[in-house]
């Protein structure tokens, strides 16, 4: 054979187990991504012993999150230094019903279009007596005169909600009187030194009505931490819309921060979460809004979100849009479920539970979740679901925090539910929690 014919045919060897190697047919196992727990030290060699790969190491959780051939799974599952491994899963933005999205530039007659004094006739709503028969079970009548504890018509003045005082000016939600945010701020608590933290598709930095103090994106490291979808920003005006174009939050002077763990389509993954967490904590951050959920438990998701609570972090989680209409069973979300979270549902402006909203044991506690207006991405938008909810929630937490800056998670839990309105008696916490969050101290 000829030089010429030699090199001709070593080319075309080369070739074909080029063609070969990037088709696959000689690459190794297939790899797949997971979170790892280490019990003590994070032995990272065991990763690497089994063929896997350390993507990213936590500094204090004692998690990483590696590529691994899921055959080697078991192997480093048996490792004694090994807590957990599991896969790296979903999570998305617990979804949202969006309605009258609004430009800047856009007009509506909101007295016209929400007749709240229609909706709510509330000493009618809550006749006790009427509903179950109280007297052989306990004294209702006795305990909790209902008409007289709530003169809702003098306390909640629907019509006065939704002003437009020069033809394009927002002014409060529904949901702020029905928490008790605009009695707050009157008494002059708006949330002033406290940090809140908003895990979600990111913040809108341009919007007017938000100021901005900080964030992260988790996704694209070096990308900003611009909301790309309009969740988040949903998120962040429910709990500090600043008012400077009419629309206030429940806690306008907070420090608002972005954690951009979702992406533009409001899905991310569990390992994203945890280092949003990580990066809250480091960060000092008091409140966490958790909008988000999985139907998938992760035991790195319940461990970080420990950290947080031990860090002195509230935590507060969307319970979930996967209830059933009759308000039975266990539907809440992860990581709505975990003992670490305040877990939040969702009411209608008549204070019944709304139908899509989770329910189980874990539910601490309701807020408005359905026609709620807030900023979104270029302008305003009204939104239905829990994950509202969630951000009444943490805004209510942070308005503690700013009035009680020594409590823990457990006492701002503990003041919440000492303010709570009940909207069942015990035995029905499953579908209402210990009943509507509520600022304390205004009633």
């Amino acid at each position: 054979m000829t030089t010429a014919r030699r090199v001709t045919a070593i080319v075309a060897v080369l070739t074909l187990v080029l063609g070969l190697i990037g088709s696959g047919v000689f690459a190794g196992p297939p790899q797949e991504r997971y979170l790892v727990g280490f019990s003590n030290a994070d032995d990272l060699s065991e990763v690497q012993r089994v063929g896997g790969r350390v993507e990213y190491q936590t500094s204090e959780l004692g998690i990483a999150v590696v590529t691994l051939p899921s055959a080697r799974v078991a192997e480093l599952s048996a490792n004694p230094h090994v807590s957990f491994v599991e896969k790296d899963a979903q999570v998305s933005a617990v979804p949202v019903a969006w309605s009258n999205q609004l430009t800047w530039t856009d007009q509506l007659t909101w007295t016209d279009q929400l007749t709240w004094t229609d909706q709510l006739t509330w000493t009618d709503q809550l006749t006790w007596t009427d509903q179950l028969t109280w007297t052989d079970q306990l004294t209702w009548t006795d305990q909790l005169t209902w008409t007289d504890q709530l003169t809702w018509t003098d306390q909640l003045t629907w019509t006065d909600q939704l002003t437009w005082t020069d033809g394009h000016r927002l002014v409060v939600d529904w949901g702020m009187r029905a928490v008790g945010a605009r009695v707050a701020q009157t008494s002059g608590n708006r949330g002033r030194g406290v940090r809140v933290a908003v895990l979600d598709t990111g913040i809108d930095l341009e919007h007017r009505d938000l100021t901005v103090a900080g964030g992260v994106n988790l996704i694209s490291p070096t990308a900003t931490y611009a909301d790309d979808n309009g969740h988040g920003t949903h998120m962040a005006g429910i709990i500090a819309a600043n008012g400077s174009h009419g629309l206030t939050g429940v806690a306008p002077d907070v420090s608002l921060y972005a954690v951009k763990v979702l992406g533009p389509q409001g899905s991310g993954s569990i390992s994203d979460v945890v280092r949003g967490i990580e990066w809250a904590v480091a960060n000092r951050m008091q409140v966490l809004n958790l909008s988000l959920g999985s139907r998938s438990a992760s035991r790195a998701l319940e461990r970080a979100l420990d950290r947080a609570k031990e860090a002195g972090v509230v935590v507060v989680a969307a319970a979930g849009n996967g209830g059933k209409a009759d308000g039975n069973g266990e539907s809440l979300d992860f990581p709505a479920r975990y003992s670490a979270t305040l877990a939040v549902g969702a009411v209608q402006p008549n204070l019944n539970r709304a139908p899509f909203s989770a329910t189980g044991k874990q539910l601490d506690f309701v807020a408005p979740g359905t026609a709620v207006l807030s900023t979104y991405k270029g302008g305003y938008a009204m939104g239905t679901g829990t994950s509202q909810s969630a951000a009444f929630g943490a805004g209510v937490a942070a308005l503690v925090l700013a009035q009680y800056p020594e409590l823990s998670p457990a006492g701002v839990e503990a003041a919440l539910g000492a303010a709570a309105l009940r909207l069942t008696p015990p035995g029905f916490e499953r579908r209402y929690g210990n009943g509507l969050i509520r600022v304390p101290d205004i009633r």
